[in-house]
């Protein structure tokens, strides 16, 4: 942003809180250096009018309150004014724990609007004297991931509330659909986001996956278009569409088999003749077991949140980094939020700043901050003489504002900034067995009135995977540094094992808990799911992890396949595209055989899990390569018939 532009705009601010009565454009371009003096010439007359115009516009994108009106009945043209009420963001005041609950929440955000909302409302309540450490206080660092690309337009339809249309690709479907929906919020489900909404063309409640949106969703019609229904649900619109109706279907498995089926089904008993059990199934997916209820992994880079016992690989929050994915230096919007915001943070601490606290805390180089307190040493009243300008004091490496010119209180939250802190704190209270759960809801409960009618929008929703009684004991085990004893369902062998683990850290992932430990019975690091953990204790002897144990870049994923891991190349049909959409794959592409159907390419150092996969679709899937896994698939399909009394095609009968 041009430090010229930049001063302007922070003058015209001033000039506008520092009165009640509406300014017009003639004396805002007479009194606010940077705009085109008047000499009499259409050209200046229309260089001004096309700057302020921009002015105006940006000032109100960053949630400035820009009035437009007549102080005077007498008056003959519009002038402007910012009341102050209005544009400052109200007192608030928080305890350390509930400090610490917001400097966590605001950790969740990693999209590339929230993202920067969270930041921005940061910056904001530090400028109000409210000393949020993201990294400190309470040990557990939330990320979500909401890359998608049409998770931005979504949301501002639905924050907006205006119609959205959008090309909708469905899995077993040849081409995209147009849909007309009118948006009530997106959710976080399992890993996935979804929007929720009223399907215009069905006039039916549905709920769209953003991975399937095709091209860039449009908003349509004008804002306030639709309220959502007071008792909308949106997890279990998700639920009840994504799983659709209930089915049982009984089996029968031979003893010490099946364990992955046995850990959610109910036991019927054996068989007549005793040589097999029967086996109670319910599921909401097609043909009971054939389709996971979640997946596995995607395809695109995750977020992580991770706890751990020590704190090493700890990823940086946005304003402990620069050039990472926190506030830019040079962008308009956040260097304009950070300018606004930098006395009022000065104000609040009157005993000064080290500046190089202060960057830390702006997540800005310092050599930006002075330059960013050099442009504002030549900001201030209208008059600009040496009484009106804003005034540092340098100190050593202390600075202090002697002098604010009016800019005591940082800018309100904007609707974006409340919906990440709101949406962010709210989660935090679904999480289970949180022990700070009364101070994120005092802090959730200050953090909404101080937004006010910004926080009353919330058009994103988060749905965390609750495993609370096995993740009580974990978080137990990392609390007290203790080694725990776990039974764990592997589902690439189906088989339950026994483990004496050290754990080192716990990790959310897409919603799903896991837990990060040496285990002792293969030497080496391993990330355990809990909702594939059937029981768990804490051992009484210390966890003690070797040092050779180092927490795992998970940053791509916590499937990550061994180098030199063999690929498994499938032909799916129609019926079974969403294999490509639910786990990680290296390559996608149409093809002709079998009909609407998908060549996909994925790794795995354990082609047990591939010959599984392919067995569970039934037909749908056809194995290219490896040539053994084929062999082993059909081998697997000509004795499941041979169960059922039903010869193989192509098989003789001696």
């Amino acid at each position: 942003m041009a430090a010229k532009r930049a001063e302007r705009l922070v003058n015209l601010v001033i000039a506008l809180l520092s009165t009640r009565q509406y300014v017009t454009a003639a004396r805002i371009r007479a009194t606010v250096p940077g705009y085109e003096a008047d000499d009499g010439t259409d050209r200046a007359d229309e260089a001004f009018k096309r700057m302020f115009e921009r002015d105006k516009a940006e000032l109100r994108e960053m949630g400035v309150p820009l009035e437009t009106g007549r102080t005077s009945v007498f008056d003959t043209e519009d002038g402007y004014r910012i009341a102050r009420a209005d544009y400052e963001l109200p007192e608030i005041q928080l305890t350390g724990e509930e400090a610490a609950a917001v400097g966590l929440a605001l950790r969740l955000w990693e999209s590339a609007q929230l993202a920067g909302a969270a930041q921005s409302a940061l910056v904001k309540l530090k400028a109000a004297g409210v000393d949020v450490d993201p990294g400190g206080g309470i040990p557990l660092q939330p990320r979500l991931d909401a890359g998608e690309a049409a998770f931005e337009p979504v949301y501002a339809a639905a924050r907006d509330r205006r119609a959205v249309e959008f090309d909708y690709q469905r899995p077993d479907e040849d081409a995209p659909a147009r849909r007309h929906v009118q948006p009530w919020g997106v959710i976080a489900w399992h890993g996935r986001w979804y929007l929720g909404g009223l399907d215009l063309d069905r006039q039916q409640p549905r709920v769209f996956r953003l991975s399937r949106v095709v091209g860039t969703p449009r908003a349509t019609g004008p804002g306030g278009a639709f309220e959502p229904p007071a008792d909308l649900d949106l997890a279990g619109m998700v639920a009840n569409q994504v799983g659709g109706q209930e089915q049982v279907v009984v089996v029968r498995a031979r003893p010490g088999t099946a364990v992955g089926l046995r850990r959610w089904a109910t036991p019927l008993g054996p068989t007549e003749d005793g040589a097999e059990d029967r086996l109670e199934l319910r599921s909401s997916q097609p043909w009971g077991a054939g389709r996971p209820a979640r997946r596995a992994g995607r395809r695109r880079r995750r977020r992580v949140a991770s706890r751990g016992a020590r704190g090493r690989d700890r990823p940086p929050h946005p304003a402990r980094g620069v050039g990472g994915p926190g506030m830019s230096t040079t962008s308009t919007p956040d260097r304009m939020t950070r300018l606004l915001a930098l006395i009022p943070y000065l104000t609040a601490r009157p005993g000064g700043v080290r500046v190089q606290e202060a960057a830390r805390d702006f997540g800005v180089t310092e050599r930006q901050l002075r330059s960013d307190l050099e442009l504002l040493w030549m900001c201030g009243l209208p008059g600009h003489g040496p009484g009106d300008l804003i005034d540092l004091s340098f100190e050593g490496d202390r600075v202090h504002v002697t002098f604010p010119a009016g800019m005591e209180r940082p800018l309100r939250l904007t609707t974006d900034e409340a919906v990440a802190l709101v949406v962010a704190l709210k989660t935090l209270l679904e999480l289970p067995g949180l022990a700070e759960r009364e101070a994120v809801s005092r802090a959730l409960a200050k953090v909404s009135a101080a937004a006010g009618h910004a926080a009353e929008v919330t058009p994103v929703t988060v749905s965390v995977d609750a495993r609370e009684e096995t993740l009580a004991v974990v978080r137990d085990a990392l609390q007290r540094t203790r080694a725990l004893h776990l039974h764990y369902y592997v589902p690439t062998r189906d088989e339950r094992t026994e483990r004496t683990v050290d754990p080192m850290r716990l990790l959310l992932v897409d919603g799903r808990w896991y837990l990060e430990a040496w285990c002792r019975r293969v030497e080496g690091v391993r990330l355990f799911r809990l909702d594939r953990v059937d029981d768990v204790a804490v051992l009484d002897e210390p966890a003690a992890p070797p040092p050779e144990a180092h927490e795992r870049d998970v940053e791509a994923g916590v499937y990550q396949p061994e180098p030199g891991s063999p690929a498994v190349r499938l032909r799916l049909s129609r019926r079974s595209r969403w294999v490509a959409e639910y786990y990680p794959v290296d390559s996608v592409a149409p093809v002709d055989d079998p009909p609407g159907g998908l060549a996909v390419t994925v790794r795995t150092a354990d082609l047990a899990w591939a010959r599984r996969l392919v067995a569970s679709l039934g037909g749908d899937a056809l194995v290219d390569e490896p040539a053994g896994l084929a062999e082993q698939v059909a081998a697997d399909a000509r004795a499941a018939l041979a169960r059922y009394g039903i010869d193989a095609p192509g098989s003789t009968t001696g």
